[in-house]
């Protein structure tokens, strides 16, 4: 790699090659050659970025909750409590009222927020606002300088608190740089509250004042629904497959930041004069991250070489352990068991028995990944009772919008239904 070092004081350039790392190649099935032996990185199944709803029995009523899960940065936990308020929590600290979080978003965007137009604006979404007042109530700020002071007393105790200090805290705990939704969950956000434009866009990755609104209202909804159920984490719609590239991409970017904190120690150190790029940059950081993605990783294992019909197996293989997942000893049951999104998607019977049982698993012979690393089954759609040629490929979430009949039902050779009445799936 060529790198180019500026002296702005002297106005010069100087420029040299340095050596980074060995980087493997892969080979045209995607497995790696390590050390002359042929390895897998078996991809993980993970669950999803986005919100999830999701409740808590207080007094033998439920109240619920949400959970804002980025790629990158601070959790936000919203919950509703027996005294009809509703409050925030971020990175699990002390709660507050969720009324000072919607002012300093507001105040993010260069918005002045009041009471009445907070309350306005649920009602114009047709929620109960008696939790919001309710929250308003309990809320001891009144301004965003007051907001900005609360949420940062609440994150950090023991320091200092300044209207100056706490802005620049709290903007920057959810600028762009240090908060990232990732392109799937801000998908899966959009598709959960329909929304098109605005922070609707799959390149707009940070969290929004609507995005709260939408969140908070919806848990108002569910509070005063009887029926509500909570998110389901086992559903195969709400995780996902991190594969190799992604796993390496997060691996790689470990490195380069043990890198950059490296360069900016020895640079306040040397003499700028007669510096060379080479003494500084030490790439060692980089090349152990890569080394230990490769060799030690629980996930890259010696690729299963009994046959051809092994090696696709094992290239098929799923894994919830590994960095990021669960592990063996607290996995609980609900993970392992069989879900009814693994229809069509995940094999049922193919898993270890023994203390990987329902943690290792292997994708259905049809199911393919999507670009957001969801898992998709393929149908043939129903005409008029008549089975089409039209293949459609449907998440876990999408399935539950159909009602699906199983590939069993008997028909004839042009594809008409022979029963007149069918079993099927809804919802």
């Amino acid at each position: 790699m060529k790198v180019k070092l500026h002296n702005k004081t002297l106005d010069q350039d100087k420029e040299q090659e340095i050596f980074l790392a060995d980087f493997p190649l892969m080979t045209q099935h995607g497995t790696f050659v390590i050390n002359g032996i042929e390895r897998v990185i078996v991809p993980q199944l993970a669950r999803s970025f986005g919100v999830f709803f999701t409740v808590n029995e207080l007094k033998s009523r439920k109240y619920f909750g949400a959970r804002v899960n980025p790629a990158k940065g601070a959790w936000i936990e919203i919950e509703s409590e027996i005294d009809g308020a509703i409050y925030v929590r971020i990175d699990r600290k002390r709660k507050f009222s969720v009324s000072s979080l919607l002012r300093v978003f507001a105040d993010m965007e260069g918005k002045k927020l009041s009471d009445e137009e907070m309350i306005k604006h649920f009602e114009k979404m047709g929620v109960d606002i008696g939790p919001i007042k309710m929250s308003l109530e309990k809320d001891h700020a009144k301004t965003p300088e007051e907001s900005y002071l609360e949420v940062y007393r609440r994150l950090r105790d023991s320091d200092l608190a300044t209207p100056a200090n706490s802005k620049e805290y709290i903007d920057t705990l959810f600028s762009r740089e240090k908060y990232d939704l990732s392109t799937v969950g801000r998908v899966r956000f959009n598709q959960r509250f329909e929304k098109t434009i605005g922070p609707g866009t799959k390149d707009d990755r940070t969290v929004h004042l609507d995005d709260l609104y939408s969140v908070v209202a919806h848990v108002i909804k569910l509070n005063n629904d009887k029926l509500a159920k909570e998110d389901d984490i086992d559903h195969l719609g709400l995780r996902r497959i991190r594969s190799v590239g992604e796993m390496l991409q997060a691996k790689l970017k470990m490195g380069m930041t043990q890198m950059k904190r490296n360069i900016q120690d020895r640079m306040s150190t040397i003499d700028t004069a007669t510096l060379l790029p080479i003494q500084f940059i030490s790439p060692r950081p980089l090349q152990a991250r890569l080394k230990e993605f490769f060799t030690t990783n629980q996930l890259s294992q010696f690729m299963n070489q009994e046959n051809t019909l092994a090696e696709v197996e094992h290239l098929r293989t799923l894994s919830a352990l590994g960095p990021g997942g669960l592990t063996r000893e607290r996995a609980g049951l609900e993970v392992r068991d069989v879900h009814t999104s693994h229809y069509g998607r995940v094999c049922p019977i193919h898993t270890p028995e023994g203390p990987n049982i329902g943690l290792i698993l292997h994708l259905s012979t049809y199911a393919r990944v999507n670009e957001f690393g969801i898992i998709e089954a393929p149908y043939r759609k129903v005409k008029n009772g008549k089975i089409t040629d039209e293949l459609v490929y449907l998440n876990a979430l999408e399935e539950e919008t159909f009602v699906i009949a199983h590939a069993g039902v008997p028909y004839d050779n042009d594809g008409r239904l022979l029963d007149e009445m069918v079993e099927a799936r809804r919802n």
